[in-house]
């Protein structure tokens, strides 16, 4: 590093006077000179938060200086003036819940045969936005969710398939809240998941990746449902700081299928007389399965955590084949039935009961994040926020 010149990691206060001033921001009234006094010192933290991104960046220390004093007079006027929170003004939690291997049209809310397979899930829906045409960028769990937390395609992630990292350069989701004052936490279900595997642990502060089930052999360790769920109770009570992140992944719809007689799901007459129905049963029974339990979190969940400030998604990594075009499985074929996933949005901002036909991808959510916690990405992912999509009139032809 040249003489006269500092990065980042040279400089520990800065990360912790940007997430203090985001905390403090979000809980105060600023005049229009004072947000603009405000946004000059956010500035001047921003330079050396972009140092990161650039390790061949080098910033003006006497720049960064000047910003740091401008940002600790603000923390000083702010909490001079702060005045009591209401909700708007506070920084929304993120809940993320997904479920491995998980078709969308094996929820009641999208139309499954047996209204009664995701009661949990469906509510959901009913307080947010379902979307229908919503595709994952491939049908393996690791690069999927690499995906979802960087809105960068497989090729530029590096994580083309299960067991690759993604690029340490690349900004992801965890990182990138964690720097603007959020806990971050993630509970994991599935092998592809373990932190040495994916690279995706990085930026959260607690990443629960104990694995201590086998069902497909010795290396590729899972856990159920009840055990993922009593894990995410845990975390609340014990770690939970708000605003959050958390994320928690259920993998049991996951072949090969167990049939869960408790949970068994009624299907037609004609869908029993199909080949492989067996097997779908036992599929939809899984999928009823991981939906009781999400609904025993999301119990526990919302006696702890206030709904209106928090925002939740729901969706899976990919979908599953169930013996259309003679396959069953995913990740080999680049099938419909792999590719399509559900999405559910609800919590500030998101209109209750609404369904929207138009084509979203898993790059969307990154960005959909960040614009609803108030952070502005510019033009720097692929994807784009939801929240422009809905009210983008040629949102529709951004797919084909």
């Amino acid at each position: 590093m040249l003489p006269g010149k500092i990065g980042v990691e040279k400089f520990s206060s800065c990360d912790g006077k940007r997430r203090e001033m985001f905390r403090i921001q979000r809980r105060c009234e600023l005049s229009s000179s004072e947000t603009e006094l405000w946004k000059y010192g956010s500035n001047m933290l921003d330079l050396a938060q972009n140092y990161q991104q650039n390790e061949n960046a080098m910033i003006n220390s006497r720049k960064i200086s000047r910003g740091l004093r401008l940002a600790a007079s603000m923390v000083i006027l702010v909490l001079h003036n702060q005045t009591s929170l209401s909700a708007e003004q506070m920084a929304p939690n993120i809940l993320i819940v997904s479920v491995d291997t998980l078709r969308a049209d094996h929820l009641g809310c999208y139309g499954f045969e047996d209204k009664f397979i995701s009661p949990n899930i469906d509510k959901i829906a009913e307080r947010g936005v379902l979307f229908e045409d919503t595709i994952t960028t491939i049908g393996k769990t690791g690069p999927a969710f690499a995906s979802m937390f960087t809105s960068e395609y497989p090729p530029v992630t590096g994580a083309r398939r299960n067991g690759l990292r993604i690029r340490p350069d690349i900004s992801v989701m965890a990182g990138i809240l964690k720097r603007a004052g959020y806990t971050t936490a993630a509970i994991i279900s599935n092998w592809t998941l373990k932190s040495k595997l994916c690279g995706l642990a990085r930026g959260f502060d607690y990443y629960d990746e104990k694995l201590p089930e086998t069902r497909r052999g010795p290396i590729a360790k899972e856990r159920s449902a009840d055990n993922v769920t009593a894990a995410g109770i845990q975390w609340l009570k014990e770690k939970a700081q708000q605003p959050f992140l958390l994320w928690i992944h259920y993998s049991d719809p996951h072949a090969p299928y167990e049939y869960r007689k408790r949970f068994a799901v009624r299907i037609s007459e004609q869908s029993a007389k199909t080949n492989g129905a067996k097997k779908r049963r036992a599929y939809a029974s899984e999928v009823r399965y991981t939906d009781h339990w999400i609904g025993e979190f999301l119990k526990e969940f919302s006696q702890k955590v206030p709904y209106d400030r928090t925002i939740i998604i729901f969706l899976s990594d990919h979908g599953e084949s169930l013996g259309e075009h003679n396959y069953w499985g995913h990740g080999r074929n680049v099938l419909q039935p792999n590719l399509h996933i559900p999405l559910l949005i609800a919590g500030p901002g998101f209109p209750a009961g609404k369904r929207s036909n138009i084509p979203v991808s898993m790059v969307d959510i990154l960005p959909t994040v960040l614009k609803s916690v108030g952070i502005n990405a510019g033009n720097s992912h692929k994807g784009a926020s939801v929240q422009d999509l809905l009210s983008y009139a040629g949102a529709h032809e951004r797919l084909r």
